[in-house]
């Protein structure tokens, strides 16, 4: 009974700060999974900066940052903002270990539809369709809808020639780590993922032969947070969106290249980074691998035939 009470009264705690005193560096918002899930009150901070400054910088002597995904077009300006680091703080970029011109291929199709076109959908079905059947499955396929991931992973189950493929769907097939577990122990996997499969997977070797990357993954201008934070600044694409994007890029990147003896392929499906003036900024962050810019019905032979060294 006394665990009861307790949550009830934490619960009406929040909700008196959500509805009758909110706190200025707060965003607040209802949400509902499903129809048959309770409706959950959230809330996050809009500026972390000012939390880490009184909760950690100021109780610690020094605090160290370290990541191969800080930087974007080669300074920490983005993540120093972000997190509420001053003009005193040292900074250092090191050389990657990794020899990317020999061990990685990025991809980039020209003659795919834009993402907002209909027949996209279908575009990345073949294409993902073709490089899985070429390379023996061991591919990654990124997403950033989960509406998109579900289409395109029932026409790929429909299809005859990827009988041999085991094509695994996040949230439909099993979540996260049960995913990931099959994927490194079956012959020919085919794993469709989005949200967290962009960061934090480590599959060395060649059990991970390709990653691709379906849509730049901008940040959804309807998620709160990202909303409150776009309210804050003179303009949200070039000061939160893209170098945002840009750095989930290169964490999506970094799933393929995890040891010097790896080798694999990077292919990017959403063509704005070449037909669009911001383009540059995601190819910059990528690091410098060997490319292959052409027709998509190109993609997957150049992907086979550098995975077999030719």
């Amino acid at each position: 009974m006394e665990m009861i009470r307790g949550r009830l009264e934490a619960s009406l705690r929040v909700l008196d700060e959500a509805l009758l005193r909110p706190d200025a560096n707060r965003v607040y918002w209802f949400s509902q999974v499903s129809r048959a899930e309770n409706l959950l009150l959230r809330a996050a901070p809009i500026n972390v900066g000012s939390l880490l400054r009184d909760r950690v910088y100021s109780e610690r002597r020094s605090t160290v940052f370290t990541s191969a995904t800080l930087a974007v077009g080669g300074t920490f300006d983005y993540f120093s903002s972000r997190v509420g680091l001053g003009p005193e703080i040292e900074e250092l970029i090191l050389p990657s270990p990794f020899d990317f011109y020999h061990q990685a291929l990025v991809c980039l199709p020209t003659d795919l539809p834009m993402p907002e076109d209909e027949p996209f959908d279908a575009a990345v079905e073949e294409l993902i369709a073709t490089v899985a059947r070429r390379v023996g499955g061991r591919t990654l396929a990124l997403f950033t809808s989960h509406r998109q991931l579900r289409d395109v992973h029932a026409a790929l189950k429909q299809r005859v020639d990827l009988d041999e493929v085991l094509i695994l769907g996040q949230g439909i097939d099993g979540q996260r780590r049960q995913l990931l577990k099959t994927f490194e122990e079956a012959a020919r996997p085919l794993l469709l993922g989005t949200a967290t499969f962009w960061e934090g997977i480590d599959i060395p070797g060649e059990r991970l032969s390709c990653v691709i990357v379906v849509r730049l993954p901008f940040p959804v201008p309807t998620d709160p947070v990202y909303a409150a934070r776009a309210e804050l600044v003179r303009d949200p694409f070039a000061q939160l969106a893209l170098p945002q994007a840009a750095l989930r890029l290169k964490q999506g990147f970094g799933r393929l290249i995890r040891r010097s003896t790896d080798r694999g392929a990077v292919v990017i499906l959403d063509n704005r980074i070449l037909g669009r003036d911001y383009g540059k900024a995601f190819l910059d962050v990528l690091p410098p691998a060997s490319r292959y810019v052409g027709p998509g019905t190109q993609v997957a032979e150049h992907v086979g035939a550098w995975l077999e060294g030719d």
